[in-house]
């Protein structure tokens, strides 16, 4: 994949810093800090130096994302910094983001995408076939845990949330015997060797944008936002603008079982899009795939959200809902 690149009309040079605003966790920090160093690498000229903001989800390290009651708990006071002025770009894991952005707020780049999948994490190593029956799983996300029940009824699946260390660290004190992670965070922290497996995107559908960073600005300000796009990467900005013009039809986000795989195809000049939408219980699942062409994202990704409701994935997910709330 290659970053496009190109003359902008606005130097961040002028700029005397550069304020990135970006979570106080070890990932989020050490993103941000990607974020800023490949800046400066691009353009030396620029000073650029980050500034944590606490967001409600950082506050709240133990109820049930699915039951904080918003939408973009990890991002919403991010988004409020930029908007009063307190940071000029924010940076977020892609995930993170509500699929409809409010339209004072822009998405500037996507940058390279490193790996997508899930990873699997076991106290003893064992793969996911090949942990014993009745073993803990942990993993906060509904998703996670709809496909877990599907491929392996005969686990506890129960809810782990807190940063990626805590996650780890419930794993090595057997709370959990394994646990259910991005490989992106492992791998962006070092932590790569504490995968027992990666989990094929084929049968464990990720979520839509892991992998990738958000790296957003007011919409106002246009200068910022194009030079801004140098960050961007050609083949990750079509796989993730498929993939949340394919969350946004189904209207999904953390609290339904729902994700979507994009592949960038350079040669073919394409996009291979897998979706997926699932029961919490695991037993109804709905999965498609469709392919376009690479400057027409959002097409591909309602096209195959349209087949994915015509399977019965609005009735899965109108279920789901139910379920949650009702918990």
């Amino acid at each position: 994949m290659g970053s496009a690149a190109g003359r902008t009309g606005f130097d961040l040079g002028r700029l005397e810093e550069l304020v990135i605003g970006t979570r106080g966790s070890e990932l989020a920090v050490r993103q941000a800090a990607w974020v800023a160093a490949r800046l400066r690498e691009l353009r030396p000229d620029c000073n650029a130096r980050l500034k944590r903001i606490v967001t409600y989800g950082d506050r709240d390290r133990h109820t049930s994302i699915v039951k904080l009651g918003r939408a973009g708990v990890f991002t919403g006071e991010l988004e409020e910094a930029l908007r009063n002025g307190e940071v000029m770009v924010a940076v977020h894991s892609m995930k993170d983001l509500p699929s409809v952005m409010e339209p004072d707020l822009m998405i500037a780049a996507i940058p390279t995408r490193i790996d997508a999948r899930d990873a699997f994490v076991s106290r003893g190593g064992e793969r996911l076939a090949e942990l014993a029956p009745g073993r803990v799983v942990g993993t906060s996300s509904l998703r996670r845990t709809s496909l877990l029940r599907h491929l392996r009824p005969d686990l506890e699946v129960v809810n782990l949330r807190g940063n990626l260390e805590t996650r780890l660290s419930k794993v090595r004190d057997g709370t959990v015997d394994a646990a259910i992670l991005a490989a992106a965070g492992l791998l962006r922290l070092g932590r790569e060797h504490e995968i027992s497996e990666s989990l094929e995107p084929a049968r464990f559908v990720p979520a839509v944008g892991q992998g990738a960073l958000a790296v957003q600005t007011r919409a106002a300000d246009h200068g910022l936002s194009e030079a801004l796009a140098v960050l961007r990467d050609t083949g990750a900005d079509a796989e993730v603008r498929a993939e949340r013009a394919f969350l946004a039809r189904l209207e999904g986000g953390c609290q339904v079982p729902l994700g979507a795989h994009g592949v960038f195809s350079e040669e073919s000049g394409t996009v291979e899009l897998t979706g997926f939408a699932g029961s919490l219980d695991g037993t109804r699942i709905v999965r498609d795939r469709d392919q376009g062409p690479a400057p027409e994202p959002e097409e591909l990704g309602r096209r195959l959200a349209e087949r994915l409701i015509e399977a019965g994935a609005q009735e899965i997910i109108a279920e789901a809902r139910r379920e949650v709330e009702n918990a």
